[in-house]
């Protein structure tokens, strides 16, 4: 499977939206589908960072980095959602 393959795959299956979801969900839907796939691998699958380095074929430090990244953007997105909740 190629990295873009199976990134997609992973990313649309979490891409949540429409009513009852949290912040943190609606959050993810507006993530790049590079972030949203290494963190449903990290996250959904339960892997390791190591495990998902070989799904990915990445070094470990890429994997720690871009997780790092996928989490401050998903921060971001949620600090986004609720600033607009409150300018209401």
């Amino acid at each position: 499977m190629s990295k873009p393959t199976a990134l997609s795959a992973v990313s649309r299956r979490v891409a949540p939206s429409g009513p009852g979801f949290t912040r943190s969900s609606r959050g993810l839907g507006n993530l790049s589908e590079e972030h949203r796939g290494i963190l449903a691998l990290r996250v959904d699958a339960d892997l390791s960072y190591s495990d998902i380095a070989g799904v990915l074929d990445l070094p470990v430090g890429t994997v720690m980095s871009r997780l790092a990244r996928a989490r401050e953007a998903l921060l971001e997105e949620v600090e986004k959602l609720r600033a607009a909740r409150f300018r209401r």
